[in-house]
């Protein structure tokens, strides 16, 4: 009976399984996990999770991470850091589809602004007593 190996739920291939395809494929056994493993004959690559405990299988339309899907459900155009690392050539033609869809993202702030601070002063150089603005930073007192 012939077994097909799955992602687990979370779209992950376990590491062991991939080392040994590695092993298959090279008849090289790695002691460490590979970050990248290109299977260009098919198209496809393995790509380690930031947490080291399994691969997404990646193919320039596609990846088994939650990222990928929540962005193809919500867009109709799927983008995560996975697919930037094994085909960047696709992931740029996606974030420039998706900017066109979502727009520039926005800044969390807005830019600095002038201060509206008085610069004048009055006799003898001094200036008189001026709160701080909300949007300037409080200087810390050494």
């Amino acid at each position: 009976m012939k077994t097909v190996h799955q992602p687990r739920e979370d779209g992950k291939f376990n590491c062991a399984t991939v080392a040994e395809m590695v092993e298959i494929l090279t008849g090289k056994v790695r002691k460490t996990a590979a970050k990248k493993i290109d299977l260009s004959g098919i198209n496809i690559s393995l790509i380690l999770s930031s947490k080291e405990d399994g691969y997404y299988r990646v193919t320039p339309d596609s990846c088994t991470c939650k990222g990928w899907h929540f962005s193809q459900q919500k867009y109709g155009i799927g983008k995560c850091r996975h697919h930037t690392q094994a085909f960047p050539e696709e992931a740029t033609q996606n974030a420039q589809s998706l900017e066109m869809i979502v727009g520039p993202r926005k800044l969390a702030r807005p830019a600095e602004e002038e201060s509206i601070r008085p610069t004048g002063g009055w006799g003898e150089g001094l200036n008189g007593p001026v709160d701080t603005m909300p949007f300037e930073k409080k200087k810390a007192v050494v």
